[in-house]
């Protein structure tokens, strides 16, 4: 996928958001302290809850973005 392809496919920043969150869940999200595999996203944060203990996971963590602030389309 070339740059003006990219930008077509993900013409806002939800755009991209929504994509990353769908590879994330199409991958599988399992929470750190208590291995539980459901999860609840809050778009407030973007970051993802665990319906047991209610740990949070950043929809940034384990990437190349996990330490920065930038928009998704960067």
């Amino acid at each position: 996928m070339n740059l003006s392809e990219f930008f077509e496919k993900y013409p806002d920043e939800a755009s991209c958001v929504e994509a990353f969150k769908n590879k994330r869940l199409e991958l599988g999200v399992v929470c750190h302290k208590c291995g539980c595999t459901e999860h609840y996203f809050r778009k407030t944060d973007y970051k993802f809850e665990c319906k047991k203990c209610h740990s949070r996971k950043s929809l940034r963590a384990g990437t190349v973005m996990e330490q920065t602030n930038l928009p998704f389309r960067y």
